[in-house]
């Protein structure tokens, strides 16, 4: 069937799914997020020239005027929107004009704000925006600007977090890692230097305090193919090595050392006037050191994507997980 027989079917048998019937007019700023709406979900049909009372749908005359409009509506909406705008007679009198709405894969916004279709009344309403925290190694930070750069090119309705950026001069960082719960899903890079990283870690043991961590998790593991994306590609040991018993036995190695380490210079100083900041760095140690364990058997069980993996299938995965 063609567009208009769709509508025709629709009418005669009073559907409202996926589609709204409009007369006389309503504001362009509320077809706009109509088409907002259905483009973020199984696209739909706007309908000028029917009356729809809830019970009934009775044929009107459309008073759209669907020429002059569409420039402006278009105007109104992301570029990449899928539509077509047409018109028809019903009879000889009723003219009926429609916006014919594709479902989009990546979001369409109207004014930066994603719309979608309340069930309940068949109107438009915004979608709440998603909080990401995205969690790598300084070292990494080339593959974590292509992450971000991938999902906001695809994801209008998330804001991302990233430490490096929205730790505000003067404010504790402390405070600003304990606020990764708060946040809806976390993204983990993971490479050899995040997993011997304290900033990093200290980011996972924040979020592993959260009940639904492991909900919230998606990482992505840096395999040693990963180097071409690196701005040094130079770098020789860049792979997490985190599915061998050698590999795991290496970073609880690590962690046990930087304690050793830290507790000897806690005992050569001796002085408890002046071990104060140790003694705080140490308890973050040692935390770290009984929680990556935990945290390597889920990144085990879960087998996370490789970075090039994900590259080349265009973050179709993570996407997908953020928007359901």
């Amino acid at each position: 069937m063609n567009i208009v027989e769709i509508i025709q079917n629709k009418i005669n048998e009073k559907d409202r799914t996926n589609i709204v019937y409009i007369h006389p007019v309503i504001p362009n700023e509320e077809i706009a997020q109509y088409i907002s709406a259905f483009s973020n979900e199984n696209g739909g049909i706007v309908v000028f020239g029917v009356k729809d009372d809830g019970r009934n749908l009775r044929m009107k005359k459309s008073a759209f005027r669907i020429n002059e409009k569409e420039k402006i509506i278009r105007e109104m909406i992301d570029s990449h929107v899928k539509l077509c705008f047409g018109e028809f007679y019903e009879g000889e009198v009723n003219k009926l004009e429609y916006i014919y709405i594709e479902k989009n894969e990546e979001t369409v916004c109207f004014n930066g704000i994603p719309f979608r279709i309340n069930i309940v009344n068949n109107r438009p309403q915004p979608i709440n925006r998603k909080k990401l925290f995205l969690s790598y190694c300084q070292k990494d930070s080339c593959i974590a600007d292509i992450v971000e750069e991938k999902i906001k090119g695809k994801i209008r309705s998330v804001d991302i977090s990233r430490d490096i950026r929205d730790v505000k001069y003067k404010e504790s960082f402390s405070e600003f890692m304990q606020s990764i719960g708060n946040h809806d899903i976390v993204i983990s890079v993971v490479s050899d230097q995040y997993l011997k990283s304290r900033n990093c870690m200290y980011e996972v043991v924040e979020t592993m305090r959260d009940r639904n961590f492991i909900d919230k998790l998606f990482h992505i593991v840096i395999s040693k193919d990963d180097v071409i994306f690196y701005d040094d590609s130079t770098q020789s040991q860049i792979a997490a090595d985190i599915y061998s018993m050698g590999g795991l036995t290496g970073y609880l190695k690590h962690w046990q050392s930087v304690e050793d380490e830290l507790r000897q210079l806690i005992t050569e100083l001796g002085d408890p006037l002046l071990i104060s900041n140790h003694a705080d760095e140490l308890k973050v140690i040692t935390k770290i050191k009984m929680e990556i364990q935990d945290f390597l058997k889920i990144l085990r069980d879960r087998k996370g994507i490789s970075f090039g993996d994900m590259f080349r299938s265009d973050f179709v995965d993570i996407v997908s997980r953020i928007q359901n």
